[in-house]
């Protein structure tokens, strides 16, 4: 699924460095996944090669396996670890494995939080290969229950993912850039002496992670005359009013100056979904600066104690969050010295520690010579469907780029936003926030 996925396993792999060898194995378009190894890589059909997938597996003298992500992969890989007879672990990075939807969202974009509605089969996003939601459970049942143990970065996910797969092994463990990063530094206030409160949002905006709850409020608070004004970092999925000031993609490293550079005073997090972790919450803590987000997901847990940290109900209306906001500004204009974050969890009082209790659960293996893996050479060639797939990848890339003309405003107004994410599926599975990588 790239983005945290990517991130996290980048982690991993920095954790492990000189310790292990790392294969990774990654669906590709066209029902092709992708195995590296260094600088190896090979291409195997999910439909005809699943075997000569497993020889290769086999010839690497795999040891372990941890599973991430299994969207794009066909139903034969949740065989994976019984075919090779290896054991495994899985690690929660959405509400996939529930019934089929990352962010296990309604039809208006919003959060279920009714176990009932979670179960419900015509909010099922199930793959096309999937017969039903009984299959999808069932399969996930098998998979996690088999698991040495199930990874998850917060209780709001573990309690979820209990409730439904409740014969699994779980494990309470935030992801490791927290191992890195804590303790954070106090929250600063620096810029409320100005009596305006801007508001930051960051990321890739899909509905459901809130780009039209922030047009929304952007419109309403210039309507108002509130002092109050909204900078996004990133992109969203349709054209945004004016009223919301739109800088573009960023990266990481470049946040700590722009957020400098537009006197950033709090960061609002507008999603309608629940966040299994939020790494870019993680540089809001790094930053030290004020947060207001939804009560759903992780960001209530990880926020907990953290000063001029703030909380609001995930389907609050427009004036409501107004009002929160209009209350923030009131406040940090009375103070603008640093809080420190009394009783925040420290890695010293965790039971796991990726840093720490990772490499010990992986049994020994023997590495595999260059030789045994010689006979599998005619898989090294890239496929040709891969480019022509990438080819999409491309022009939704350009459609995007395009969405802030009045035109293509206008017309993502017309289609239903159901169609658009049919359409924008046709042309590529990646998440929008991964269209510029």
């Amino acid at each position: 699924m790239r983005g945290g996925v990517d991130r996290h396993i980048a982690q991993l792999e920095e954790i492990l460095a000189g310790q292990v060898r790392v294969a990774k194995l990654v669906s590709q378009p066209r029902n092709y996944v992708k195995l590296s190894l260094g600088t190896e890589a090979w291409y195997f059909d999910q439909r005809s090669q699943f075997d000569d997938l497993l020889a290769i597996l086999s010839a690497m003298q795999v040891c372990y396996i941890h599973i991430h992500h299994l969207f794009g992969f066909r139903a034969n890989f949740w065989q994976l670890p019984d075919r090779l007879q290896l054991p495994y672990s899985f690690t929660v990075h959405d509400y996939g494995l529930i019934n089929g939807s990352t962010t296990l969202n309604d039809r208006e974009g919003y959060f279920l939080q009714d176990f009932a509605t979670q179960n419900s089969p015509s909010l099922a996003q199930l793959p096309a290969w999937c017969v039903d939601l009984q299959q999808w459970k069932k399969m996930n049942a098998a998979l996690l229950g088999s698991a040495e143990q199930v990874f998850y970065p917060c209780e709001f996910t573990g309690d979820l993912f209990r409730a439904h797969y409740p014969g699994a092994s779980y494990r309470h463990c935030f992801h490791p850039d927290w191992e890195i990063d804590a303790p954070y530094p106090p929250v600063r206030v620096e810029n409320a002496s100005s009596g305006k409160l801007r508001v930051a949002v960051l990321g890739m905006l899909s509905r459901e992670k809130g780009a039209d709850r922030l047009d929304a409020c952007a419109i309403a608070a210039r309507e108002k005359a509130l002092p109050i004004e909204f900078v996004h970092f990133g992109q969203a999925y349709r054209r945004l009013s004016d009223c919301v000031t739109a800088l573009g993609r960023y990266e990481d490293r470049e946040l700590p100056q722009l957020m400098t550079a537009q006197s950033i005073d709090l960061v609002w997090f507008p999603a309608l979904c629940a966040e299994v972790y939020s790494y870019t919450l993680s540089h809001c803590l790094r930053l030290g600066l004020p947060v207001l987000a939804p009560d759903v997901g992780a960001f209530a847990e990880r926020l907990a104690g953290r000063p001029l940290s703030f909380i609001f109900p995930y389907r609050s209306s427009v004036s409501d969050i107004l009002a929160q906001l209009e209350a923030i500004r009131q406040q940090l204009q009375r103070g603008d010295h640093s809080q420190a974050w009394p009783g925040q969890v420290l890695p010293s009082q965790r039971e796991y520690l990726y840093r720490r209790d990772y490499l010990a659960m992986l049994p020994d293996s023997a590495a595999a010579s260059e030789g045994e893996l010689s006979g599998f050479s005619s898989y090294l060639k890239r496929p040709a469907a891969l480019g022509r797939a990438e080819f999409k990848t491309r022009l939704l890339r350009l459609l995007l780029s395009l969405s802030n003309t009045a035109l293509f405003g206008l017309l993502q107004r017309v289609v239903p936003y159901d169609i658009q994410k049919r359409l924008k599926r046709l042309l590529s599975d990646k998440p929008l926030h991964e269209l510029g990588s």
